[in-house]
C-alpha cells in the first residue's frame, strides 16, 4: 500500500519543482534553499519598510502612491529575485531533474507540453485580471491590443516554462541484460 503524502509535502514539492520522493539529501538541500531565501526576504523587508517610513516622514508625497510602489516593489523582488535564486539553487543542487526512459521520453514531453500551455494560460489571464485591477483606466483593459498582448505573453510564459521543464529531463540508458 502507497502512503499518502501530506499537502504540505505537495507544497513544498510543488514550489521547488521536484519530481519523486522527497529523501534526507531532498528535505536538506530544501531547507538550506529555503532558509537562505527567507534570510534575504527578510533582510530586504526590514531595508524596504525602513526607506518607506522614512520617504512618508520627509516628503509630502500621497501615501496611496508610496504604498502602491512598496507593493510593487515587494512583487517585483519576492518574484524575481528570490524566485530566480530557488531555481538557480534547486538546480544546482540537481533537485529539478527527472530521470526518464528512452521509451517513456516521447510521452514525457507531451506532459510537459501539456503543463507548460497551462502555465502559460494561467499567468497570461492572472496578469490580464491583475493589469485590469492595478489601472486606473479600466476599459482600456478590454481593448483588442491589451489581450493580444496578455495573450502573447502567456504564450511566451508557456513557451519559456516548457524550455526549462524539457531542459530538466534526464535521459536514461536502457541496459541490455
Amino acid at each position: 500500500m502507497r502512503d499518502k503524502e501530506s499537502i504540505l509535502t505537495k507544497m513544498i514539492k510543488k514550489a521547488y519543482d521536484i519530481s519523486g520522493p522527497l529523501d534526507e539529501y531532498k528535505r536538506s538541500e530544501i531547507n538550506r534553499i529555503g532558509n537562505n531565501a527567507f534570510m534575504m526576504l527578510w533582510i530586504y523587508s526590514s531595508f524596504a519598510s525602513f526607506c518607506t517610513l522614512l520617504v512618508i516622514s520627509l516628503t509630502n508625497i500621497d501615501a496611496y502612491d508610496i504604498l502602491l510602489g512598496l507593493l510593487l516593489s515587494n512583487l517585483i523582488f519576492s518574484i524575481d529575485i528570490i524566485g530566480g535564486y530557488v531555481i538557480y539553487a534547486t538546480r544546482k543542487a540537481k533537485l529539478s531533474e527527472i530521470d526518464v526512459t528512452v521509451d517513456n521520453y516521447p510521452k514525457q514531453k507531451r506532459l510537459l507540453k501539456k503543463k507548460s500551455a497551462l502555465q502559460g494560460i494561467y499567468w497570461g489571464m492572472s496578469m490580464f485580471l491583475i493589469m485590469g485591477v492595478i489601472s486606473p483606466n479600466f476599459s482600456s483593459l478590454f481593448s483588442w491590443i491589451s489581450f493580444f498582448i496578455w495573450l502573447s505573453s502567456g504564450a511566451l510564459f508557456g513557451l519559456i516554462m516548457y524550455w526549462y521543464h524539457a531542459s530538466n529531463l534526464k535521459k536514461l540508458k536502457q541496459c541490455d541484460d
